[in-house]
Formats: C-alpha cells, structure tokens, sequence
C-alpha cells in the first residue's frame, strides 16, 4: 500500500492506495502500485501483460498441431505452451509469469 504524507487532511482511500492531503505519491509509485494488483484469479496486472504480449506479439510455433507454444517477446522463454484437441479448443494451459 502507498501511503504519503502526514498533512492534517484525513487521508483519501482510492483503491488500495491511501494518500494523505499533504504529499502525494510519485507516478513510478503509483504505476507499481498498478502493476502488482490482483486482476484474476492470482494474476497480477503486471503477469497478465506479459502473457498478453506473448500471445499477441510474440513468436508462436505449433500452430495447427496438437500443441501451440508462445514465446515472450524478448524470445527468451515459452510464456505459454497450451495443449489443444483436434478442434482447436485448449485443454491444458502451462503459464509462466515469472
């Protein structure tokens, strides 16, 4: 949790994110604050960027096979390997967030 300030104001609660009236927090403070939210079930905003971006930007491979790999976009690691049944559909789904 951010907290800046000790102004005599109350405090402001927005989110998670509790500001005082007499400092504010930096943006990197803020941005980081964002990034390590809860979106979904676990995943932070900051994880589910990453997967986002390996499947849409990232370099795919296995593509109309029963296994369909997407690589970061650095092309450093598989951020996502699903397994797939012969109508395309995922039946498992390994991701790595780190």
């Amino acid at each position: 949790m951010i907290r800046a300030g000790s102004g005599g104001a109350a405090p402001a609660e927005i989110g998670r994110v509790t500001i005082d009236a007499g400092a504010r927090p930096s943006a990197f403070d803020i941005a980081q604050e964002i990034v390590a939210t809860s979106a979904d079930g676990g995943v932070t905003i900051g994880q589910a960027l990453k997967l986002l971006l390996a499947v849409m930007v990232g370099k795919v491979s296995g593509a109309g096979t029963s296994t369909i790999t997407f690589r970061d976009v650095n092309d450093t690691k598989d951020r996502v390997v699903a397994d797939v049944d012969t109508n395309g559909n995922r039946t498992n789904v390994t991701k790595d967030v780190s």
